[in-house]
């Protein structure tokens, strides 16, 4: 066959490109894949200023949100807007990324943590990216309380561009071994009367029974007896001692979580890591974090991942739900995270140090 120049130099162009943009033109991508959001960024309450100190110091700045101002000195101001979100929704949605999960918190708790939630929900562009709730089991409220949060829950699962999976609302569950032993007495029956309630008030509401995953690492007891779906995680930090670990290692390590999760033989919603850096809050700890691993303050922390190292990381996410279908039926992914700033770093969301965002082009090179 004869190469003209045209064939030629589109062949060196194939070969020049870096491995995270050469996908196969004719794949059908039907996967689901959304980012974990926790906003304190986009309120002024003590509880949430009390979280952005952390980001305050110099050296931690370039980790805040792009819409953030710098004063030049050891503190930042955020003030979001419906600009912002709107900036973060577009950003999100030419990336590919097909829903935001939102941590839910009661109005009691601290309001201004759902700003960002708010802000999506008012957005004329907010259907370009969908939305679940994250609902924390220490945020389910007191025996006299829990059905007005589900039915508030069950209100946000109304949305039109809440994310479902055939017709069923997400909901994750985030589980707290301390919580349960305090407030539920360790018993799983008083955890799955609430789920109970959750379905029946969204069923009551003219939706299908959620979708429901136990964010827990590999306890699929648990998610049984208390009657949820499958199996997640937050986020997978690992205690590495006082030695960085690579991103490659990383890799590896988060790869084997998802393993042990699939050893349980429960449907799984994989996790997804673009890092894991908690110096910011073991320096400056909020409140409810003070025993933030001490030897994150110096090295104890996941190297920043390259480009070509999180588009290999993404794609062995990938090749996870597609390789194991009978337990990934949903075709469901998570990213951690949209903007997990101080705890995690290395986020998606366009920063101060990364206002285009680097990640999100990687990122839509390959789920887009």
């Amino acid at each position: 066959m004869q190469i003209t120049r045209r064939l030629f130099s589109s062949a060196l162009a194939v070969c020049a490109a870096p491995a995270w943009i050469m996908r196969p033109t004719f794949a059908k991508f039907d996967q689901i894949w959304g980012a974990i959001r926790w906003d304190a960024w986009w309120g002024g309450s003590r509880d949430a200023v009390e979280a952005q100190k952390g980001l305050w110091p110099r050296k931690w700045q370039f980790r805040a949100p792009a819409w953030a101002k710098s004063d030049g000195l050891d503190r930042l101001a955020f003030a979001p807007t419906q600009e912002s979100m709107d900036g973060e929704i577009q950003a999100a949605s030419e990336a590919g990324l097909k829903y935001w999960a939102y941590d839910y918190y009661p109005t009691d708790v601290d309001h201004d943590f759902m700003n960002a939630l708010n802000f999506h929900r008012k957005s004329k562009i907010r259907n370009q990216v969908n939305y679940c709730l994250i609902l924390q089991l220490g945020h389910w409220g007191g025996e006299n309380d829990y059905k007005s949060i589900n039915g508030s829950i069950a209100a946000f699962a109304m949305d039109d561009f809440y994310q479902k999976v055939h017709g069923r609302p997400v909901v994750f569950l985030l589980w707290n071994p301390s919580v349960f032993a305090t407030r539920f007495e360790s018993e799983t029956a008083h955890v799955a009367a609430r789920i109970t309630d959750l379905r029946r008030q969204i069923e009551a509401a003219g939706s299908p029974s959620p979708y429901i995953a136990l964010m827990t690492p590999n306890d699929a007891k648990t998610m049984k007896e208390i009657g949820a779906d499958a199996l997640a995680s937050y986020a997978v930090g690992p205690r590495m001692g006082r030695t960085p670990m690579s991103f490659f290692a990383y890799d590896r390590y988060v790869r084997k979580r998802w393993l042990a999760q699939l050893d349980t033989g429960a449907q799984v919603v994989p996790t997804v890591m673009t890092g894991w850096d908690m110096r910011p809050i073991a320096e400056n700890p909020p409140p409810w974090y003070k025993n933030a691993v001490p030897e994150n303050a110096e090295t104890g922390f996941v190297m920043k991942a390259s480009p070509d190292g999180l588009a290999e990381h993404m794609r062995a996410g990938i090749d996870f739900l597609n390789d194991h279908p009978s337990q990934c039926r949903e075709k469901l992914g998570l990213i951690y995270s949209w903007d997990e700033c101080s705890e995690g770093g290395n986020v998606l969301s366009p920063t101060l140090g990364d206002p285009k965002g680097r990640l999100l082009s990687v990122l839509g090179s390959i789920i887009k």
